[in-house]
C-alpha cells in the first residue's frame, strides 16, 4: 500500500502525462512557411519583361538548400515545372497587359513547405527620336543628328494596371539616362520628352529611359544608341525655268552648255534651332574666293573655252563643328 504522500505524487505525475499527450501529437507533420518567414529572393531576367519576351525566374534563399528542395512551379494555374532543385523557369510573356501568374511551392528537406505567388504583367515602351537638323523640300530620308545638334526623344509607353486599364502617359514616372548617369533635370511625373545637345566629339550616345507607375506596380525600359552623321553641304542644278533639280545632285566635271548656269547649296544635317540661316557660304572658282555668301552661284558663259574648279565651304551658323566642303569643275564651252 502506498502513504498517502506517494499517492499525491502518481496523481500528479498521471496529470502532467495525460496534458503531455494532448499537446505533443505522436506524428509530425509538415509546417507551412511563408516568405516572410523564411527569406526567399525570385530574380527576373530580363528585369522589367516585355510582350512576347523569353523570362528567366529564378528562386533562392540563403536559409534553404535549394538544391536539395522540391520546386513545384505553376503558370496560370498549371504546373510547369517540378523537380528537386528546380530552381529555374523559363516562359514566353504574352501581349502588352497581359497577366502571367506563377505560383511556387517549396518543399525543404526537413519537411518545411514555402508558398509564393508572382503576377508579371508585361509592358513596353517605345522610343521616337528627332534631330533638329536640316533637310531639303522633298526629302524623303530622315533629318540626322549631328555634332551638337538638338535631339528630342519621345518616351511612348503601352502599360497597364493591375485591372487591365490602360495608363496614359502623363500618368507614369519617367528616368531618363545618358552614358549610365540619371538625368535628374529630365526625369520625373509625366515626363516622356528629353532633349539634349550632342557633344563635339561624335560618340555613340546612349540613350536610356525606365517608366514606372506611381505604385511601381508597372514597370517598363529601354535603350537608343545613336550615331552622329556627318553634316554635307549638296549642290544642285538651279534652272532659270525649273528651279532647283533637286533630283540632280552635282559632282565630277558638269558641261555648261548654254549662256549661264546656276547653282544652289543646301545644309543637309546643320543645326537649324531659329528661322535665320544655319550656314555660312564660301564659294571659290580657281582657288579665288566669289563676291558671294549667298547659298547660290551663277556662272555666265565665257568667250573661251576652259575648265574651273568650283569649291564650296560650309559653316554652321550654331555650331563652329558643323562644316563640311564640296567641289565639283565646271566645263565652259566658248563661243
Amino acid at each position: 500500500m502506498f502513504s498517502k504522500r506517494e499517492k499525491n505524487i502518481y496523481i500528479v505525475m498521471a496529470c502532467f502525462f495525460a496534458l503531455l499527450s494532448i499537446f505533443l501529437p505522436t506524428t509530425v507533420s509538415a509546417v507551412e512557411f511563408s516568405l516572410a518567414e523564411i527569406k526567399t529572393t525570385i530574380g527576373t531576367t530580363p528585369k522589367n519583361p516585355g510582350s512576347y519576351e523569353d523570362v528567366l525566374l529564378t528562386i533562392s534563399s540563403p536559409f534553404v538548400d535549394m538544391s536539395k528542395a522540391e520546386v513545384t512551379w505553376s503558370l496560370d494555374g498549371k504546373i510547369a515545372l517540378k523537380g528537386i532543385g528546380a530552381q529555374n523557369l523559363r516562359f514566353k510573356t504574352g501581349e502588352v497587359g497581359s497577366l502571367n501568374k506563377i505560383g511556387i511551392v517549396i518543399r525543404t528537406l526537413d519537411g518545411k513547405i514555402i508558398y509564393k505567388d508572382l503576377m508579371i504583367t508585361p509592358s513596353d515602351v517605345d522610343m521616337l527620336w528627332e534631330a533638329y537638323t536640316y533637310t531639303p523640300p522633298f526629302y524623303k530620308g530622315k533629318a540626322l543628328d549631328t555634332q551638337e545638334s538638338l535631339v528630342k526623344i519621345v518616351a511612348i509607353p503601352s502599360m497597364f494596371d493591375k485591372n487591365g486599364n490602360k495608363l496614359s502617359a502623363e500618368s507614369l514616372v519617367y528616368k531618363w539616362k545618358t552614358k549610365g548617369e540619371l538625368r535628374t533635370e529630365a526625369s520625373g511625373f509625366g515626363k516622356n520628352i528629353f532633349t539634349f545637345r550632342n557633344d563635339v566629339v561624335p560618340v555613340l550616345e546612349t540613350m536610356e529611359v525606365e517608366v514606372s507607375s506611381i505604385d511601381n506596380a508597372s514597370v517598363a525600359s529601354n535603350s537608343l544608341t545613336m550615331t552622329n552623321a556627318d553634316t554635307k553641304p549638296i549642290v544642285y542644278k538651279n534652272d532659270p525655268l525649273l528651279g532647283v533639280l533637286f533630283n540632280e545632285a552635282v559632282f565630277g566635271t558638269i558641261n555648261m552648255n548654254g549662256d549661264e548656269m546656276g547653282f544652289s547649296a543646301y545644309p543637309f544635317f546643320f543645326s537649324t534651332l531659329t528661322d535665320r540661316k544655319n550656314a555660312s557660304y564660301y564659294w571659290k572658282m580657281n582657288g579665288k574666293a566669289l563676291n558671294t555668301e549667298d547659298s547660290s552661284v551663277t556662272f555666265t558663259k565665257p568667250t573661251v573655252s576652259g575648265t574651273s574648279k568650283i569649291e564650296l565651304k560650309m559653316t554652321g551658323v550654331f555650331s563652329a563643328f558643323q562644316r563640311g566642303s564640296s567641289s565639283f569643275s565646271l566645263n565652259f564651252i566658248g563661243e
